[in-house]
């Protein structure tokens, strides 16, 4: 790729992160920023580029795991990351195979006794593994189990025909302690770092153990069965936390769908004749780290 290319790419990229940027830190509540991620997940769900302080970049998000994504944003929570089960093979070094659990990650504003009374239901339910976090001092305010969980594992192998003889790593996750609205890049964002906020992260605990044999294709359908985001949604439902979040709200410093359009169909259209790998590596995540 030569480099007017490469300077025509960067310049598309610098003025949406500059502007998603400016719309974040001039959201007046926390209704506001709930409408701007929603319009990043909407965005990317519908091939424009698109930005947020936490990351910078288009969805790649199936749109099965975006929609569920998009209906927990009704109960007034900031959807992060999140995961449906993943497997994958790719070659690096060696073909590298990989399952990955269903996560989610979320900021979660306290609303009294029904934000309250989500929190212990969801720490209650055995099959998962929830750490509820201080965004503002990154200190683990509740931790069903102060251990390290698996949350996904690989095996490797040089040839593609024995990865099914190798054995499984399991890739163990720490306790998260210490994550807070920096790591995000949301602590200049008033409308974000102003508003009492549990930062909560959600997978199975150890769920992994009785899948090691199972194929790729059994994996997937086990953890359709287990479909976390599901379970919050029903819990968010039950004990009626976010009654008070506007549907759709809309905010109040709209930048023109003209503008919106033309930066980010401009430079989908642009990079959609741009090899995929150079691609990945232009519009990698910038901000704040994703919590993996």
């Amino acid at each position: 790729m030569d480099n007017v290319n490469i300077e025509k790419l960067n310049f598309l990229r610098t003025q949406i992160t500059r502007l998603s940027k400016r719309r974040w830190k001039q959201a007046k509540n926390w209704q506001e920023i709930i409408a701007l991620n929603r319009e990043f997940l909407l965005d990317g769900r519908h091939d424009r580029f698109s930005s947020t302080p936490y990351k910078c970049g288009p969805t790649d998000d199936p749109i099965p795991l975006t929609d569920m994504l998009l209906n927990l944003h009704k109960y007034g929570m900031l959807l992060t990351d999140g995961t449906l089960g993943e497997v994958s093979r790719v070659w690096a070094d060696g073909w590298r195979q990989t399952r990955s659990l269903p996560t989610v990650n979320f900021f979660l504003r306290d609303e009294g006794p029904s934000t309250k009374s989500f929190l212990q239901q969801l720490l209650n339910k055995d099959h998962l593994y929830v750490q509820i976090l201080d965004p503002i001092t990154g200190g683990s305010l509740f931790n069903t189990k102060p251990k390290e969980t698996i949350l996904d594992m690989t095996r490797q192998a040089d040839a593609l025909k024995d990865l099914g003889d190798q054995v499984w790593e399991r890739c163990d996750v720490r306790p998260r302690d210490g994550l807070t609205l920096s790591d995000f890049c949301l602590e200049n964002v008033r409308a974000v770092a102003d508003e009492p906020l549990y930062l909560c992260f959600v997978t199975l605990d150890d769920g992994l153990n009785e899948l090691d044999e199972r194929t790729d294709t059994e994996f997937l359908e086990a953890m359709e069965g287990v479909n976390i985001l599901q379970e919050i949604q029903s819990l968010a439902e039950n004990t009626g936390i976010g009654r008070n979040q506007p549907q759709h709200a809309e905010t109040n410093h709209q930048v023109s769908s003209f503008t919106r359009d033309w930066l980010g169909r401009g430079l989908m259209g642009f990079h959609r004749r741009l090899p995929l790998k150079v691609i990945r590596s232009m519009l990698h995540e910038r901000g704040g780290r994703r919590a993996q």
